[in-house]
């Protein structure tokens, strides 16, 4: 029979800063109080494929002026999370999708915004058949544009790669996924102008110190489990919540880049509208729609 050796047994608990170093880790692991950002979520990381850090942000130009800080705040505290933006080819609108569910249009200063759609399951296609354009079909909620280029038709898409892709619906590349280009934080909508670019609103996040987390998911899983708030957490990281706003043509050259460095008008932006000689820009996380003049 093998004896029990006490000295190893007890090797732990003469070590009281590597056990409470455990029971801490357990703990933040466990999270039974659902006190970190992700409590009481399945939360999974795993490795992106992000273009070096480095590479992105040497070659990405600059707005010098953050242009974005001259825009206008429009409709305050009359919407909430208006993250798309449309208009119907009669000119009225702006339509847009709110936090609530629902698809509002403004009327008009003396009618103001009426509700002009409910998520049902249905809803998106009796808003595509109204709402609609002779170059793109798009949603009032959407993550992606259609862009119809002669015989063929290309999807734009984004993802957590930081990356703006395309996927070719018809023609000999059907089926196929091209990187259109890498970008200096996350992007949300796309949308397309009358001249066939792109516009894409990107929330500036990237880091270099973010690089760690998005090549090691173990140590994200980690962090993210942390009992702190998340916007001390994007802090920690050293996240700048600044906006930027880019345009590209079909082949992902740069032609314009807008932001806001400072924050001092817009931030988490999620969709840019150019519509007669002005940017409407939507947000998920705010009460108003911001606008520019543009050119």
């Amino acid at each position: 029979m093998e004896k029990k050796n006490p000295l190893k047994d007890e090797a732990i608990l003469q070590h009281p800063i590597l056990l409470l170093l455990v029971l801490i880790m357990g703990f933040v692991i466990m999270d039974p109080f659902q006190m970190s950002p992700v409590g009481g979520h399945e939360f999974r990381p795993v490795k992106h494929s992000v273009a070096p850090y480095k590479q992105v942000m040497e070659n990405w130009p600059r707005d010098n002026q953050s242009r974005l800080g001259l825009g206008k705040l429009e409709f305050a505290d009359q919407v909430f999370g208006p993250e798309s933006l449309e208009f119907d080819p009669s000119g009225r609108g702006p339509y847009t999708g709110l936090a609530d569910g629902r698809v509002v249009r403004w009327m008009g200063k003396d009618a103001g915004w009426e509700t002009f759609a409910l998520v049902t399951t249905n809803w998106c296609i009796n808003t595509l058949k109204i709402i609609k354009t002779n170059y793109s079909s798009s949603l009032v909620q959407n993550v992606c544009q259609i862009n119809y280029t002669g015989s063929y038709k290309s999807f734009e898409i984004h993802g957590v790669n930081c990356r703006l892709m395309k996927y070719w619906l018809e023609g000999p590349k059907t089926g196929l996924v091209e990187r259109v280009a890498d970008l200096p934080g996350f992007p949300d909508n796309v949308r397309i102008n009358e001249k066939g670019q792109f516009w894409v609103a990107i929330d500036c996040c990237r880091t270099a110190a973010q690089e760690v987390l998005s090549h090691n998911p173990w140590i994200k899983s980690i962090y993210f489990r942390l009992p702190i708030r998340m916007s001390l957490l994007a802090r920690l990281m050293g996240m700048k919540m600044y906006t930027v706003i880019s345009l590209f043509d079909e082949k992902g050259e740069i032609l314009e880049v807008l932001d806001d460095r400072k924050g001092v008008v817009m931030k988490l932006v999620s969709e840019v509208r150019e519509v007669k000689g002005k940017l409407w820009i939507g947000t998920v996380a705010h009460n108003h729609i911001a606008t520019l003049p543009y050119p």
